[in-house]
């Protein structure tokens, strides 16, 4: 499991009330750098892909995550569930697809 840093992160309460610690920006960003290293290995070993066609496929997926995410947090604030299980399932294929 990973350590936080205790100095640089916040505290704030999950949904049971539980306290949990919020990385930093600074942590964040490390964070997200070894996740997107290991995506890279992944896809260069698994799929023998080239560093252009990985960098497109990252930017193409991540513009399809955020504007997926948006859209699944408007049918959530509208209540229309049937919307947000159909944005759901699209995400959980896009991933799997990576």
């Amino acid at each position: 499991m990973r350590q936080v840093n205790p100095k640089a992160s916040l505290l704030i309460f999950g949904n049971c009330g539980q306290k949990k610690q919020v990385p930093s920006f600074k942590e964040e960003k490390k964070i997200n750098t070894d996740i997107k290293h290991q995506v890279k290995k992944h896809l260069r070993t698994v799929y023998l892909l080239k560093d252009e066609q990985i960098d497109h496929m990252l930017t193409v997926a991540s513009k399809t995550l955020a504007s997926n995410l948006s859209n699944a947090n408007s049918a959530l604030k509208n209540r229309d569930y049937q919307l947000l299980a159909l944005i759901a399932h699209t995400i959980k294929g896009s991933l799997l697809n990576l």
